[in-house]
């Protein structure tokens, strides 16, 4: 069993390592769940299933500036790998919850071949959940019900499909939140991001892939994405690369990582507040 405790108004995600198993996801407010139950995905490739064929393996788990992440790693028919990572912003109240699926390289001369993702999060019975725009791929705001008693109110919060450039929806029905992406490659990177801030909850929020540079070359998103998500007065920066990191630059900031979440500023730029 891989398991990290993230403890504060969001704790308690556990993972188990079992070769069939799903994802167990357990995030609570005030001792009141809000997801709760596996965390289950479905991926094909050129219309074939791929299929666990592997443990889950802990690659990194650290802690730093209030932030905690737990990454963990399985391998897939065909040479694909699911790597998957959560991501608990303590102080931000912010949770990220992470997919990718990184093909054999030698398939990349398969450019027309379709990958499809889709997953699903199980949420607490007592919420209900509106759409913020018409969009399919608009983000979900989640509120507790009416009747519910203050006892075991829910936390309200917030789902956003960051990668929207290749999600086909993001739904929510019978206590489940539903996604799908797909794209012509052999990788994707798959990204859902929470917000647990209820002073945020009702405000305009905006998301967007940014450009990814290495070498003066703009980086596919199946190599490299990194996203800028403005919630309210607040703005968050995502960044992930899917192949061996480099040198590569993002809204004017230089990093080596394979991983970087910060915090970004107009006038401050962008300051980091984990990376791997």
């Amino acid at each position: 069993m891989i398991s990290v405790s993230l403890n504060y108004n969001l704790s308690g995600v556990v993972v188990s390592s079992d070769v069939t198993a799903e994802v167990q996801l357990e995030l609570f407010k005030n001792n009141v769940p809000v997801i709760s139950g596996g965390w289950q995905c479905s991926i094909h490739y050129n219309g074939q299933k791929l299929r666990k064929i592997s443990d889950w393996k802990e690659r990194n788990s650290q802690t730093e500036n209030d932030c905690e992440l737990l990454e963990i790693e399985s391998e897939l028919d065909g040479g694909f790998r699911l790597r998957r990572f959560c991501l608990l912003d303590v102080a931000n109240r912010i949770f990220v919850a992470c997919d990718s699926i990184l093909g054999d390289l030698s398939l990349e001369k398969d450019r027309g071949k379709r990958l499809r993702y889709e997953s699903t999060f199980i949420c607490s019975d007592n919420l209900k959940s509106s759409k913020s725009g018409k969009n399919v791929k608009s983000d979900i705001i989640f509120k507790p019900s009416p009747k519910v008693s203050n006892l075991n109110k829910p936390a309200s919060f917030r789902v956003i499909p960051l990668a929207s450039s290749v999600v086909e929806f993001l739904r929510a029905s019978g206590g489940k939140i539903y996604l799908s992406q797909n794209c012509e490659s052999s990788s994707m990177f798959v990204p859902i991001f929470f917000d647990f801030k209820l002073s945020r909850i009702d405000k305009k929020t905006i998301w967007r892939e940014l450009t990814v540079g290495e070498n003066l070359e703009q980086v596919p998103p199946d190599k490299a994405t990194a996203y800028r998500i403005q919630t309210g007065k607040d703005q968050f920066l995502l960044y992930c690369s899917l192949i061996p990191s480099a040198s590569r630059t993002f809204l004017g900031h230089n990093l080596i990582d394979e991983i970087c979440y910060a915090k970004f500023d107009p006038k401050l730029g962008v300051t980091p507040l984990l990376t791997k």
